[in-house]
Parts: structure tokens; sequence; C-alpha cells
């Protein structure tokens, strides 16, 4: 049986942050694990921890694209992140 630790420190990689949810308000971060799993998981009951994180990440990508639809006052935080990155 693989302990906890061990588990934590197999993920924590794939963990990392994205760049893309820099500046993001509250709002939005707490929005990005229902996006990704309504718009990306097919509303699969059982998924792995990779699908749901490849998930999580399209969510950011689909917000980050959507932001700089919107136009410049809702993409500065995003272009901001990066030029930083």
């Amino acid at each position: 049986m693989i302990s906890l630790s061990k588990l934590f420190l197999s993920i924590l990689p794939r963990l990392k942050p994205n760049r893309k949810c820099e500046g993001y308000s509250g709002r939005t971060l707490r929005k990005l694990p229902f996006l990704a799993h309504a718009l990306f998981l097919d509303a699969c009951p059982n998924t792995t921890l990779d699908a749901y994180l490849a998930a999580l990440h399209r969510a950011a990508d689909k917000e980050s694209g959507s932001r700089l639809l919107m136009g410049p006052s809702a993409a500065a935080p995003v272009a901001a992140a990066a030029a930083a990155a």
C-alpha cells in the first residue's frame, strides 16, 4: 500500500502553478474546476487525476482566450502574466 506522502510527492510535479491564472479573481479561480469538469470530462463519473488536471489546464486556457476576446481591460492581467513569464 502506498503511503499518503509518497502519493503526494508523485502528484506534486503535475500541480505546478499555471502562469495563465495569475491575475485572475477569486471568482474566476473558483469557477475553473467546474468548467473543467463540465466542458472537458464529458460527464464521466470516474476519471483519473491526470485527465482531470489536463481538463483543468484546458479550462484555464479557455478562460485566458475568452479574456482576450473580451477586450483590453479584461486581458490586462493575462498580458501582464505572459510578459512576466
